[in-house]
This record gives structure tokens, C-alpha cells and sequence, in this order.
């Protein structure tokens, strides 16, 4: 799971493209903030993995 920071923006290119060929019409606001949730999750779960230096706090 190494930096998967651009997986919410192909998301959003295929979602839109998905729905501009095969609906009548582009939700935006919901493929928008999919997106930006998704990106949001990534970052959290990145920032977690992170391990905090203990050390530094007795110091």
C-alpha cells in the first residue's frame, strides 16, 4: 500500500467518463466528494502506519 494517493483521482476520470457514456447525466458533486473522502481515508490510514517516536516524549 505504498502511496496510493492517485487511486481517488482515477477513480473520479472513470466514474465521470463512465457516466458521460452511459447516463443521461454526470453526477458531479457525488463523484467529487467520493474523491476527496477517499483521498481523506488514504491519508488517514498512511498517517497511521507511521510509527511515533516514544523516545522523543522522555527526553
Amino acid at each position: 500500500m505504498k502511496e496510493m494517493t492517485y487511486f481517488p483521482f482515477i477513480y473520479f476520470i472513470i466514474l465521470t467518463l463512465f457516466q458521460a457514456l452511459f447516463r443521461e447525466e454526470i453526477t458531479w458533486f457525488d463523484n467529487v466528494m467520493v474523491a476527496i473522502i477517499m483521498y481523506l481515508i488514504i491519508k488517514f490510514v498512511h498517517w497511521c502506519m507511521v510509527p511515533y517516536n516514544w523516545s522523543k516524549k522522555k527526553s
